[in-house]
């Protein structure tokens, strides 16, 4: 699951909080966004934006991404990933399924109007995000049932991630490691599009609205 699906704490930015506070539970409807959040998303994003300017947009931060991402394709030997986003930075779409398939258990927002957790099911499986206060994951939990991880994301003084603690749990327990960045290649919007986690060699493709 992790591999295909989140794939994708040195110096920790921010504690294990989500930057703005508060949540709210919604269904996910079939435009990739809770049926209740369009207007949450369209007023509260904007107040956090005027705190804080260099917070990444909407949920961008959950995949190492910033600016105005519109879609970005994980390659992968096993099958590529691809997320597309709103001009928000909201994410719409993964492999082409809006969120209302992704999570048919229901999504939690912040504040902000970024997801927060997503239910796989109606029995409580899924998955949880925490944000630093530039709007960045520090925290992701998975469980499904009796398998369980948790990665915790450490950033550089620059904001650049430098590593993941993984802990994973469950049939699929194995010891804890952390999973170290090197060789790290930059596009002009400063998204890695290539990069070596433990030595192997991962790459994406983005594309930006103009």
């Amino acid at each position: 699951m992790k591999k295909s699906f989140f794939f994708g704490a040195a110096l920790c930015c921010g504690m294990l909080l989500t930057a703005c506070g508060g949540a709210s539970s919604s269904k996910a409807t079939d435009d990739g966004v809770a049926n209740d959040s369009d207007e949450l998303v369209q007023e509260v994003a904007t107040e956090c934006d005027e705190v804080a300017k260099n917070v990444v947009q909407g949920e961008l931060g959950l995949f190492e991404l910033q600016g105005p991402v519109k879609k970005c394709t994980v390659i992968n030997e096993w099958g590529n990933v691809v997320r597309t986003f709103d001009e928000k930075g909201f994410w719409l779409t993964h492999d082409g399924k809006p969120l209302s398939k992704v999570y048919p258990g229901g999504i939690e927002r912040d504040e902000c109007g970024r997801i927060v957790k997503g239910l796989l099911d109606e029995e409580g499986n899924g998955e949880e995000y925490s944000y630093n206060e530039f709007g960045k994951i520090v925290e992701y939990r998975y469980h499904y049932y009796d398998s369980i991880e948790r990665d915790l994301s450490f950033y550089d003084e620059n904001g650049n991630l430098l590593k993941k603690y993984i802990e994973m749990g469950g049939m699929d327990a194995e010891e804890p490691y952390d999973e170290t960045y090197t060789d790290v290649v930059t596009d002009d919007k400063g998204n890695w599009t290539s990069r070596k986690a433990n030595g192997e060699v991962q790459k994406r493709k983005i594309e930006y609205y103009n």
